[in-house]
């Protein structure tokens, strides 16, 4: 039996949470590069979800979907005291915010 803290082999410092369009999948990639220490979690608000695995960081990445929800909603519903916890930073970000000067490490 696997236990839940082993299920991970490395302990990132950051969840990153998005709330996406997959017709923001570049901002998205290019803010993921930003950094290896994030924990991914894509709240899908169009339902394209499988359209995703062309990126190979989503593989590892949660991935929520509940059509025409808004960031807060599904943050209230799925980002619990007790997942959170675990993180050194949490970043709730909107999917069109440019990237460029976003240094997570900073």
């Amino acid at each position: 039996m696997v236990m839940p803290k082993e299920d991970l082999s490395r302990k990132p410092n950051y969840l990153v949470a998005f709330t996406v369009g997959y017709e923001q999948r570049d901002n998205i990639d290019v803010c993921i590069k930003k950094s290896d220490n994030f924990m991914i979690v894509l709240f899908h608000y169009d339902g394209r979800v499988i359209e995703w695995n062309e990126f190979a960081w989503a593989k590892q990445a949660i991935h929520i979907s509940a059509s025409k929800q808004t960031k807060w909603w599904y943050a209230k519903r799925f980002l619990h005291p007790s997942v959170v916890a675990a993180y050194d930073y949490i970043f709730i970000w909107d999917e069109d915010l440019e990237v460029e000067n976003f240094d997570a490490e900073e």
